[in-house]
């Protein structure tokens, strides 16, 4: 199975297991949405992390399953562990698993930033 097919299943995986996909910034969004995620997506970062934003979104999310898809630099991994810690603590389910298999997918393809996806794919997606 080539690359594309593998993002394709992973984008159909996250779509029928999340209720929503968390992300760092505007770029990602655009990145996950590109991707043809169907979820709602959740800018939690940008330049700083604003604790009532995630706030906003743990309260809003409450009982839901997300996924948290930050970047897996270093940076990134120490926000996804920020997170997960929170969420779960306000009732909200982390999706670990697909998260796990971004990083797989990302490490294929030679890549560490969520956003990078939109460029590998942007003249092939979707696929047929």
């Amino acid at each position: 199975m080539n690359l594309l097919e593998k993002v394709k299943r992973l984008v159909e995986a996250v779509n029928a297991s999340v209720d929503a996909v968390l992300v760092e910034g505007a770029r990602d969004e655009r990145a996950v949405k590109g991707l043809g995620l169907t979820r709602p997506v959740y800018r939690v970062a940008g330049k700083r992390v604003k604790a009532s934003l995630v706030y906003e979104v743990s309260a809003k999310l409450k009982g839901c399953r997300v996924l948290v898809l930050t970047d897996f630099d270093e940076e990134g991994e120490r926000l996804n562990q920020l997170l997960a810690v929170h969420l779960s603590k306000m009732g909200v389910a982390v999706e670990e698993g697909l998260r796990r298999r971004f990083n797989e997918l990302l490490v294929e393809a030679g890549l560490r930033e969520v956003e990078e996806l939109a460029v590998l794919f942007k003249s092939s997606w979707p696929p047929p």
